[in-house]
Parts: C-alpha cells; sequence; structure tokens
C-alpha cells in the first residue's frame, strides 16, 4: 500500500483508481480507519473480513487486479501477504489497457 500511495500521481494521471481489499482486518471500520491512518492511503479501503465477496477471486494468496471499465478483470498480479505485487507492476498492467485501447475512429 505504501508504493501504491507513493505512486499516486502516477495513478492518478492514467485514469485509474485503486480500492484496496482487506480480508484478513477482524476490526472492521476501526482497524481500516487505522490502517488509512498509518498508511496515509488516499484511496478507498474496505473490508471483507471472513472473504464473503473476494474468496471467489482469491483463494491463497493477496492477489491484486486490474479491472476495465466495464468491470472485467484485464490482469491478476499474484502476492502473498509479505510479497504483494509491486506498485510498478500495477502501473504497467494498467499501461496495457491503455495500450489496448482502439483508436477512434474518424470521420
Amino acid at each position: 500500500m505504501v508504493q501504491l500511495h507513493q505512486k499516486a500521481a502516477q495513478l492518478q494521471a492514467a485514469d485509474a483508481q485503486v480500492v484496496c481489499v482487506f480480508r484478513e482486518d477482524q476490526f472492521g471500520v476501526d482497524g481500516l480507519k487505522q490502517i488509512q491512518q498509518r498508511t496515509q492511503a488516499g484511496f478507498q479501503l474496505l473490508s471483507d473480513f471472513g472473504t464473503k465477496a473476494t474468496a471467489a477471486y482469491s483463494t491463497g494468496g493477496l492477489h491484486t487486479y486490474v479491472i476495465d471499465r466495464q468491470g472485467v478483470i484485464q490482469a491478476v498480479l499474484e502476492g502473498q501477504k509479505t510479497k504483494r505485487p509491486l506498485a510498478e507492476k500495477v502501473l504497467a498492467a494498467i499501461s496495457r489497457l491503455d495500450d489496448a485501447k482502439e483508436p477512434a475512429l474518424a470521420e
């Protein structure tokens, strides 16, 4: 999260939104507030303690998903609690989305 926070300007320039979903935080909203204060994260933090919503996506690790504007997962960056994907890898995956956009049709 610290790396993502450090790359906030680049993420914003790429028109990307960052949402972090915590599955291990048993303290709910209070825990998220503490995490936000500790990390100074400028993005949305959500809790899914018990993995009710996220179990279908990630059962064994703490993965990062790059999702396009239509809600389709375009990249899965695998990670573990102690080794999450680097912010540079997230930015590269977002950049590939921009590169894959079809050019505007000229009339």
